[in-house]
């Protein structure tokens, strides 16, 4: 696939996510089992700060916040679709495409040369975190240097020996999500795990990609130098495997 061919199905999922936003929001209020393993690796301290990368409209900080009642979080959570966001926390929120900074990057290979600032980092408006995650977004990256790059990106927000959770979507894995996948035809840059999904009965498409184990092993290899990967595992959906978990403890 190339950077175009990345970008255009980018686009397309903006476009997706600006059009469907009320409704798919209403569909995602519930919190997924998977979290629970990351309550279970948070510091016990009073305080803790959190960097969210594509956070929806923060169900995952209201899980925290639910769970650690305790604790005073403070929450930096970054998304391109504004109207996602529900934000009756106490939030500093950052509107920032993260797959225009992603293309951008890769496009201009110079600005991530060795010893520079990741260019994703440096743009997000956070200090270095006691906790980074991505949910539900590494699907909607189309190129493995991207994915890659975002998760360097969460590493370098975090501090050191602070936990850094991702999950990837393994929806090949159900039958019935797979009939209703479209495989992305090769003229549009479409790859093994490659899918454009429906909404609800709708004409809306948004790009997907299934990620294969290798592709997991592949990122946990690809920093393993930075960071120590503390859990692995699947969760989620009826099949209770259809995200499957990385959670690392920088080093």
């Amino acid at each position: 696939m190339t950077s175009p061919q990345a970008r255009a199905l980018c686009e397309l999922n903006t476009r997706f996510y600006a059009d469907q936003a009320a409704d798919f929001s209403a569909t995602r209020q519930s919190t997924w089992p998977g979290w629970q393993h990351l309550l279970e690796v948070l510091p016990e301290r009073s305080q803790l700060s959190v960097l969210d990368l594509a956070c929806g409209n923060l169900r995952f900080e209201r899980l925290l916040a639910a769970a650690r009642p305790e604790t005073a979080f403070r929450f930096f959570a970054v998304d391109s679709c504004d109207a996602l966001l529900q934000n009756d926390l106490q939030t500093s929120y950052q509107h920032l495409d993260l797959c225009a900074v992603l293309s951008e990057s890769n496009a201009n290979p110079a600005r991530s040369s060795a010893g520079d600032t990741l260019p994703l980092a440096a743009a997000l408006d956070a200090p270095a975190c006691d906790l980074a995650v991505c949910f539900g977004f590494m699907h909607h990256l189309p190129l493995a240097e991207w994915r890659l790059a975002l998760l360097k990106s969460l590493l370098a927000k975090t501090k050191a020996g602070g936990p850094v959770a991702l999950s990837f979507w393994q929806f090949a894995k159900d039958p019935r999500i797979l009939a209703k996948a479209a495989p992305l035809p090769a003229d549009a840059g479409g790859g093994p795990g490659d899918y454009l999904l429906g909404w609800q009965g709708q004409a809306a498409l948004r790009y997907c990609h299934s990620f294969a184990d290798s592709e997991i092993d592949a990122l946990a290899a690809a920093v393993s130098e930075q960071a120590e990967l503390l859990a692995r595992f699947s969760a989620d959906g009826k099949t209770h495997n259809l995200n499957h978990y990385l959670i690392f403890r920088k080093r």
